[in-house]
Formats: structure tokens, C-alpha cells, sequence
């Protein structure tokens, strides 16, 4: 994966300064990950989309081969048929990169081309304008040799991954990514603008372009066998690939792009690129530099949204926003914290008013004050609290010198709940199970004199 330029060459870092950047962040696209032992794809007979005297094809590679020897070459991309159409690239040792071009007559003109690094991102590319056969790694010319001919054969497949020599496969150990083949000679200006820059599909002479942005890097790619082409529906066919994991599988790639991620709450903008933006989503833009390479600017924006509305079920409060963190507040003291209270429900046990306040990520929002006047509901003076205790899913009341009476729990809209008539019992037990969490007015009513009255709260 790109995150800097700090492998381009100088010429590069030049064009690069003419343009207004954004922070990169480690955000790759996919790329695709080659065994080194089976897997391989293909371009069914794609020599025919190119077939003549002018030849491109660039790729960006993640070389993992860090001894290379016969038969232990890793082939990069291309033709290969040792008779009458090669134009391929593969890593020769811990330094070179081979480069060939063998015409429709059998003639092959061949570059040793310095500049292999393994366990990182290269940009590989290698041109053919009738005289001159050229390789570049990362944008600038690694090496050439004169060359002449053309190729003719219209059957030959594009190969990635994989070169063949006679009975001997060279099978690439790393990842590709990013693959073209052009029907022309790409110039050094336009050599350096794709290292930088990355490709637009529409381009002329672009015949394949093959971006590995299928499946989940790393993922179950179960059935993914195909790469889709970006450029003239040309698509290239997988073989061998586990697609699963993070070898033999898509895998993270390069970003070819400036990508500025970030994240901002409901209700703000985030500026960019001369606009306002508060909608979640990518967003691209590209500019324009004075040495004709267009950099491409992406956006990706996340906004965090906070649902702060309230819900009421018996009389347990909640936040209908279960992604959040909560901390529930005293309006009527200053919202200040109610201590202990940090969970999505709040159980009302008095008058009151109450409001949430909540936490996803950079963002805060506090929901509305909801209001509970209990008026009408006042513990009545009695030695009633004395007597009720809290049991594992019941009620215990201690009735011993009361005498016969009534015993009744109600919510607060005056449903009755639970009724028992006690006679000279010392100990009772309610069963609180199926009663929904909140306030209830547990009643006392004797044989004779008033009735006595106490909140209970349910948990």
C-alpha cells in the first residue's frame, strides 16, 4: 500500500508539488495476492487487441520472491509463447527485472532493468514504439534497448501471474495490482502521470484495465473467480485462488489517489475542496497539473448521526439509541449527572425530570427533559415500610399484629395488579414475576381504620 512518495523519483516529486494535497490516509483498495505455487489469471487471446508496433502495459507489483533463481523466476504480467509473441516482464534475481519483446518473426530484443525491492509497492511498466523497447519502475526509465518488428498473433493470452517457459511455469509470489495493457506506446510523461496519478478507464489505447477492487480483502471470496475489466468490458479469469484469508485471495492494494478521510456529527459541514459537504458518502475531484497529469482527489466522509428521542415503557425511561454511551441528567439541578445511572434505561421512582445525555464517537447530543409529577401518590405515615422487604421476584410482607385486611399493588394509572385478603398469617409472599419494571402503590387496607399506602419500585 502507497501512503507516501517517497519511492518516486525526483522528476515525479516535481510534478507532484504543482498539485494542491490532501492527507493520505491507510486506506487501501484491494489488490490480488499470487501464491507463488498454482494461482494465476488470464486474458483469453488479448495479443488481439494489440497486435502491431505499438505495445504499453503497466502494473503496480508487491514482489515476495527474496531469492529468486531459475526455475524460481516469478513472472510479473504478460505475453509469453517463446516463438513469435512475447511482451512480459518477470523478476530475474534480487536486483533486475527481465523485460522482452519477441516479434511475429522470432526475434526477441531483451531488457536487464535494475530496481527490484520486495515486501513493497512498485510501479512496473514497459513500452514498445516500433524502435525502442523501454522498461520504468516507479515512473522513471529503468533501462532500453532498440527493438524492431511486430507482433501479429492474435491468439495470445495476457497472462498475470504467470510466464511460461516450455515445460516450466514462473508463478509470481505477491500481489498485483492495478493492470494495463495499452495498444500504444505510452510516453514518459504519460508513464509518470500513471505512477502518480493512476489511470482513467476512458483513456485512448487503453485496452485492458484491470483494478482488483472485487470481493473482501482478506475475506471469504468463495465463487469470485473473475476480474473485472474497467476498460472495454475485458474482463481476466482466476485460477487456483483459495479466496480466503490473506494469502491466494484479495488482499489489501495501493491507493493511487489522494483520499482524505473524515468524520463529522449530524448538522456540521465538512469543507473540501472549496464545498461544504454533510452528507455522508465518497466524493471525488480531479485537478489539473501544468505537466498534463490529473490528480485525483477523493473524499470519504463519515457522519455520525444520534437518535435523542425517548421512550417510556411502564415507568422505565430509555434511549431509543443503542449504539450510543449514556449518562443520564437532573434538569431540574443543572443536568448534573445522576451518579450510577449510565445504562440505556433509567427506572422513574419519583417526581422528577430526566434527560440523557449521549456519546458515539467524537459526538454528543442530549435528548429532551421528560417531566414526572407524582402529586397524588405520598407514602401515607405508618410503620407500613417497616414491614415490606424485596425478594428474588417477590414481595414479602411481614403481617403479624395487623389483623384481617386487604393487601393490593397497583401502578400508578390505578390498575390493580395483586390482591390478597390476610387473615392471622405472620408472613406473606406476592410474586412479582410478569410485572413490568417501574413504580407501583403497594395498599394496606385493615378490618377497621384507614389505609396505609408505599411506593415500591419494581426492578
Amino acid at each position: 500500500m502507497r501512503t507516501s512518495h517517497t519511492l518516486l523519483p525526483l522528476a515525479l516529486l516535481m510534478i507532484l508539488a504543482l498539485f494542491p494535497r490532501h492527507s493520505i490516509s491507510a486506506q487501501p483498495e484491494n489488490a490480488l495476492h499470487f501464491d507463488g505455487t498454482d494461482d494465476y489469471a488470464s486474458v483469453s487471446a488479448a495479443s488481439s487487441l494489440v497486435s502491431g508496433n505499438t505495445l504499453s502495459m503497466t502494473c503496480w507489483v508487491y514482489l515476495q520472491n527474496t531469492a529468486p533463481s531459475y526455475p524460481n523466476f516469478d513472472g510479473i504480467i504478460g505475453f509469453r509463447n517463446e516463438s513469435n509473441c512475447d511482451f512480459y516482464l518477470l523478476q530475474l534475481s534480487t536486483t533486475n527485472f527481465e523485460g522482452r519483446l519477441r516479434n511475429s518473426s522470432g526475434l526477441a530484443y531483451t531488457v536487464t532493468a535494475p530496481g527490484v525491492q520486495t515486501n513493497t509497492w512498485l510501479h512496473l511498466g514497459m513500452t514498445y514504439d516500433g524502435t525502442t523497447l523501454k522498461v520504468y519502475v516507479n515512473g522513471s526509465l529503468s533501462a532500453s534497448t532498440p527493438a524492431s518488428g511486430s507482433i501479429t498473433n492474435t491468439t495470445g493470452n495476457f497472462m498475470l501471474g504467470r510466464l511460461d517457459y516450455q515445460t516450466t511455469q514462473f508463478l509470481l509470489q505477491g500481489r498485483l495490482d492495478e493492470v494495463s495493457l495499452w495498444s500504444k506506446a505510452l510516453s514518459a510523461s504519460e508513464m509518470q502521470c500513471i505512477a502518480l496519478s493512476g489511470i482513467d478507464p476512458n483513456s485512448p489505447g487503453l485496452e485492458v484495465y484491470l483494478e482488483m477492487n472485487q470481493g473482501v480483502a482478506g475475506g471469504n471470496n468463495a465463487g469470485n473467480t473473475t476480474l473485472t475489466g474497467s476498460a472495454n468490458s475485458v474482463n481476466a479469469y482466476m485460477y487456483n485462488f483459495g479466496l480466503s484469508g490473506n494469502t491466494s485471495n484479495y488482499v489489501a492494494g495501493i491507493v493511487d489517489y489522494d483520499l482524505t478521510t473524515a468524520t463529522i456529527c449530524q448538522g456540521e459541514d465538512f469543507p473540501w475542496n472549496g464545498q461544504n459537504y454533510s452528507a455522508p458518502g465518497t466524493y471525488t475531484d480531479t485537478l489539473s497539473g501544468s505537466q498534463g497529469c490529473d490528480s485525483v482527489l477523493r473524499l470519504d466522509l463519515e457522519v455520525i448521526s444520534i437518535d435523542t428521542s425517548l421512550s417510556l415503557n411502564g415507568m422505565v425511561l430509555s434511549s431509543n439509541d443503542p449504539t450510543a454511551t449514556w449518562q443520564w441528567v437532573d434538569c431540574w439541578n443543572n443536568y448534573a449527572p445522576i451518579p450510577n445511572e449510565t445504562n440505556q434505561f433509567l427506572g422513574i421512582t419519583g417526581t422528577g425530570s430526566y434527560a440523557v445525555v449521549l456519546t458515539k464517537g467524537i459526538c454528543k447530543d442530549t435528548s429532551y427533559c421528560r417531566t414526572f409529577l407524582f402529586t397524588g401518590v405520598q407514602d401515607t405515615p405508618s410503620s407500613l415500610s417497616a414491614r415490606v422487604s424485596m425478594g428474588q421476584n417477590q414481595l414479602l410482607f411481614d403481617h403479624e399484629s395487623l389483623g384481617r385486611g386487604h393487601l393490593s399493588l397497583c401502578d400508578l394509572s390505578g390498575r390493580e395488579w395483586l390482591c390478597r385478603r390476610l387473615d392471622q398469617e405472620e408472613r406473606v409472599s406476592l410474586p412479582l414475576e410478569g410485572l413490568r419494571s417501574g413504580l407501583y402503590i403497594l395498599t394496606w387496607r385493615p378490618g377497621s381504620g384507614p389505609a396505609q399506602s408505599l411506593k415500591v419500585v419494581v426492578p
